[in-house]
């Protein structure tokens, strides 16, 4: 039963149905019925487990020198500071790979990335 209840909540929320608020889900494993009832938006927002702000924090998180990331958006760009203690070269650069991993991994996006050194 729980198989083919956690089935239905699935494809109610890959389809036209996740515009329902408020939404109410019946079946009858008896009679092979499912009925739904809710308000109906005209627009289904999708909310992503991760904001990107949280997804630019964890990809700076495995640098240990790196003490913080402040975000900010400016227009349309996001404005990435990064604070590391005395970065030597090769945190730079593990900092700029991650730079350009962001940059690859959301091509729709402008950065403005900062590394600021702090002793």
């Amino acid at each position: 039963m729980l198989i083919a209840e956690t089935a239905i909540y699935v494809a109610i929320a890959c389809s036209e149905h996740r515009k329902i608020e408020d939404r109410h889900i019946c079946f009858s494993s008896l009679t092979h019925t499912v009925t739904l009832s809710g308000h109906i938006r005209e627009v289904a927002y999708m909310h992503p487990a991760r904001t990107i702000e949280k997804i630019i924090r964890d990809a700076f998180s495995s640098i240990p020198e790196v003490r913080g990331v402040r975000i900010e958006q400016d227009g349309d760009e996001t404005l990435v500071r990064i604070a590391a203690n005395d970065p030597p070269r090769e945190v730079r650069y593990q900092v700029y790979d991650k730079q350009k991993n962001l940059i690859e991994t959301f091509p729709e996006m402008t950065f403005d990335f900062s590394l600021i050194s702090q002793e």
